[in-house]
């Protein structure tokens, strides 16, 4: 499939840092509506319908990536940015993570770190993507508190799609203020890019 070669080099430099979290994206997303909407971005689209295509390429992509960092040998938690609705999941993170879990030891699959405690309007859609918004939204799930204070458990935050990076200044800030101790990283599967 054209364009949607992960290129190493590329992926393992974070894209910025955030409260001392780095910040990885593994590939850009360009919206419907622009010229380079192709094949890599359709299966963004692909991955928030849960489709089987999408779900073995991130699985693998995920993989790939998470092989190469310290993840690799150590236990950790996932926070994966819940969808828009409240009390949603994002099926197409579950289904990877489930696939990944005789490689990695996620310490959480059943359970997220984030819950989604008020719905709002979709990014896409016209929603806000101020941070304020998804702090308000968003919350660390209760039951998982104090496991993540540990200073050596190791958290890793997942969202599909970064555009702004309000989603992971906002999940990074909760999880802090959860007194979490370890963010060891936060990977967006696509950044949109600036058409």
């Amino acid at each position: 499939m054209n364009g949607t070669r992960l290129d190493w080099n590329q992926v393992k430099i974070p894209k910025y840092h955030e409260s001392g979290v780095p910040v990885f994206s593994m590939s850009e997303y360009y919206p419907i509506r622009s010229s380079n909407h192709g094949d890599f971005s359709r299966l963004i689209l692909d991955f928030k319908d849960a489709k089987q295509n999408a779900i073995q390429y991130f699985t693998k992509a995920l993989s790939y990536f998470l092989a190469r960092t310290s993840l690799a040998t150590t236990p950790f938690y996932v926070a994966v940015v819940p969808p828009s609705e409240r009390g949603s999941q994002s099926q197409g993170f579950a289904h990877v993570l489930r696939n990944i879990s005789n490689q990695f030891q996620i310490l959480n699959l059943e359970q997220n770190l984030f819950n989604r405690i008020e719905t709002k309007e979709k990014s896409h859609a016209g929603g806000s993507r101020d941070l304020s918004v998804h702090l308000r939204t968003m919350a660390v799930e209760p039951s998982l508190i104090n496991a993540i204070q540990s200073p050596a458990t190791e958290i890793l935050v997942l969202d599909d799609v970064t555009t702004t990076g309000n989603s992971f200044k906002a999940a990074i800030q909760l999880l802090q203020q959860a007194n979490a101790k370890k963010i060891t990283g936060a990977i967006a599967l696509a950044k949109t890019a600036r058409t």
